[in-house]
């Protein structure tokens, strides 16, 4: 319901809490429970739901989600672990009323239910629903060698992920950080938290079925529920960063490709010709009017002398000499005739 929510499925509040009230009402009847607790329990995850919401409107303004550290940890902050804790009392305290016992292992349940399918599972859904999943495969597998890659490190984290929490005789744990780390440098935003989810999946279903090293810990369900959640939320918040790095890096290579694309663009049209040299006044590129002033394209005057391409006379040619020798020497404007042509004038200037 959140990624419902985060991808703009859902943008009333009423129909997320209903939705959320609706389904988990019929889960109950599914499973065989017909008792006023029911309802009850309906009604707690539809209050999760709707505090939720406002989070996302308070910490999440603009609706950008996962773009911001600061914002994604509030938001879970609250979401993930405040609320979850609000409702597994009310959760707990309403089947204490029935029993008549207060269970500290049901609000366990009660809390790490609520907060872990917040924490792993919310955005790769909300990647799916907006589609950028899809977007994204379809960019990966139009090249093989990429889409190879990224299988093989998928399967691979996966694979070893799976023997780690199935396995009880050393202590790897740290082996799935480290892979879901380079899983996300590897593969990007999206294919790193899908590959969180499914560890986490894997990682919950082990452990509870008592396999692997957290089962082996003498501190009975609940103190595996802990270390589990524990766990799985510092990985989730590590690939987080590594991720958020990533999307800033690749953010950044998208812009400077896109300004030179506009610096492409205005110099193909220019009236002008731009041309930049090196300290020696060798040209390394050109732009602009080139052939039409230069008699020359922008190609082929790269590792020209600018002295040479422009054919000054002595007096110039000495300033523009000056000007490449010393570096307290200013060379504001000098002029030139080519082919016998009109007198152009031209201006240098330090980068």
């Amino acid at each position: 319901m959140l990624a419902s929510i985060f991808s703009g499925k859902i943008k009333s509040i009423k129909t997320a809490t209903s939705l959320t009230f609706v389904s988990d009402l019929f889960v109950h009847i599914l499973c065989g429970r017909y008792s006023f607790l029911s309802i009850f329990y309906a009604s707690i995850h539809a209050f999760q739901i709707l505090l939720s919401f406002y989070a996302f409107k308070k910490y999440i303004p603009k609706g950008v989600v996962f773009s911001s550290y600061r914002s994604i940890l509030l938001f879970n902050l609250s979401s993930g672990i405040i609320f979850p804790l609000v409702c597994a009392l009310l959760g707990t305290v309403a089947s204490a009323t029935q029993s008549g016992i207060f269970s500290i292992a049901n609000f366990a349940g009660w809390f790490f239910s609520l907060s872990l399918g917040n924490i792993a599972f919310t955005r790769p859904f909300t990647y799916l629903l907006t589609g950028e999943t899809w977007r994204k495969c379809k960019s990966v597998f139009a090249e093989k060698c990429n889409a190879s890659i990224f299988i093989l490190s998928i399967a691979f984290t996966i694979s070893v992920s799976f023997f780690v929490f199935y396995q009880d005789q050393y202590p790897f744990l740290f082996i799935p950080n480290a892979l879901v780390i380079g899983n996300s440098l590897l593969c990007g935003e999206i294919f790193g938290s899908t590959t969180v989810m499914i560890l986490s999946i894997i990682a919950i279903v082990l452990t509870f079925e008592d396999y692997g090293r957290i089962s082996l810990m003498p501190t009975g369900h609940l103190g595996h529920t802990v270390v589990l959640q524990v766990y799985l939320s510092f990985m989730v918040f590590t690939e987080r960063a590594v991720s958020i790095i990533f999307m800033r890096n690749e953010n950044l290579v998208r812009s400077i490709s896109a300004r030179e694309q506009m610096l492409d663009l205005i110099l193909s049209n220019a009236t002008d010709c731009v041309v930049s040299v090196d300290r020696n006044g060798l040209c390394r590129w050109g732009g602009g009017a080139c052939l039409e002033l230069l008699g020359k394209s922008s190609s082929d005057i790269v590792g020209e002398s600018i002295i040479e391409i422009l054919g000054c006379n002595a007096a110039d040619n000495a300033k523009m000499r000056s000007f490449f020798s010393d570096d307290s020497t200013d060379l504001n404007n000098f002029s030139f005739r080519f082919r016998g042509q009109r007198v152009s004038t031209g201006v240098l200037t330090r980068d």
